[in-house]
């Protein structure tokens, strides 16, 4: 199985999104798990880059990092 940043599936929907965002005047902000590098490295590669981490709570006392992404200019 590819992973997501080898997916072309995962850039389609990424830039869907962005699209979408356009035409109704918002911006994107994505998130990816510190551990899905290629998720992050496909974001970077659509003109995203990260403005700030966070922890991510789930489970009985479980923890993920990742990172946001977000747009030039906002």
């Amino acid at each position: 199985m590819k992973r997501f940043g080898e997916q072309a599936t995962g850039g389609r929907l990424t830039k869907a999104a962005m699209s979408f965002g356009r035409m109704h005047d918002r911006r994107l902000a994505l998130d990816a798990m510190a551990k899905d590098a290629d998720a992050v490295r496909l974001y970077e590669r659509l003109g995203r880059f990260r403005i700030g981490e966070t922890l991510y709570h789930y489970g009985a006392g479980k923890a993920a990092h990742a990172f946001c992404c977000g747009a030039p200019g906002g």
